[in-house]
C-alpha cells in the first residue's frame, strides 16, 4: 500500500518521489499549482495532503510512528498553505481538524506552528 501511495504522489507531481520530496514545502505547493487554474491547483494540493494523511495511517499501522508524524505534519503544512489562501474552504478546514486530532500541537515544527496560528486567527 505504501508503494501505491508513492505512485499516486508521483502522478500528482509528474516526477519521482526522490525529486519532489527534496523540495521545500512551498516549492512542492508551487509545483502542484504550476500551470493549473486556482481551483485545480487547490484540489491537487488537498489531494496530496489527503494522500499524506493516508500514508501516515499506513506508517502508524506498521509501527513507524515517527514516519506517521512526519507525513501528518507535511500534510498539515500543505493544507494550511491552501486554507490560508481561502479561509472559507470547508474541505481544507476539515482536513486541518482531522490532522490536528492526530498531532500534538506542541510538537509541530515552527513553520507549521506559525501557519496554524495564522489559520486560527483567520
Amino acid at each position: 500500500m505504501l508503494q501505491l501511495s508513492f505512485s499516486l504522489q508521483e502522478k500528482l507531481f509528474n516526477m519521482p518521489p526522490s525529486e519532489f520530496l527534496q523540495k521545500e514545502v512551498s516549492e512542492q505547493v508551487a509545483s502542484l499549482k504550476a500551470g493549473e487554474s486556482v481551483a485545480a491547483g487547490r484540489e491537487k494540493c488537498l489531494t496530496y495532503a489527503s494522500l499524506l494523511k493516508e500514508t501516515a495511517a499506513l506508517y502508524e499501522n506498521r509501527g513507524h510512528d515517527d514516519f506517521a508524524t512526519g507525513a501528518r505534519q507535511l500534510a498539515l503544512h500543505v493544507t494550511l498553505s491552501v486554507a490560508l489562501e481561502n479561509p472559507s474552504d470547508v474541505v481544507a478546514d476539515k482536513l486541518v481538524g482531522d490532522l490536528l486530532a492526530k498531532l500534538d500541537p506542541l510538537q509541530l515544527h515552527p513553520p507549521v506552528r506559525e501557519l496554524l496560528e495564522q489559520f486560527n486567527q483567520s
